[in-house]
């Protein structure tokens, strides 16, 4: 999915309660960004890994559980 990091900040700031207590320029924000972001793109990744025709990092435990290599 195209999500990108000022997405997120967009996200965050429209999470906060209205007043003076939070900035929607706040740094604590613009820190979770990244951390969220990434943890988007793994559970993207996680859905591509589900699907024996398209994983990568999980092919040994495809493998595995289909008995191949068959000898």
């Amino acid at each position: 999915m195209g999500v990108s990091e000022d997405d997120y900040v967009q996200l965050l700031s429209a999470l906060l309660p209205p007043g003076p207590a939070w900035s929607p320029e706040d740094v604590a924000i613009k820190g979770a960004a990244p951390s969220l972001l990434r943890v988007h793109q793994r559970a993207d990744d996680l859905m591509l890994e589900l699907d024996p025709r398209t994983t990568t990092e999980l092919i040994n435990r495809w493998e595995k559980c289909c008995g191949l290599p068959d000898e």
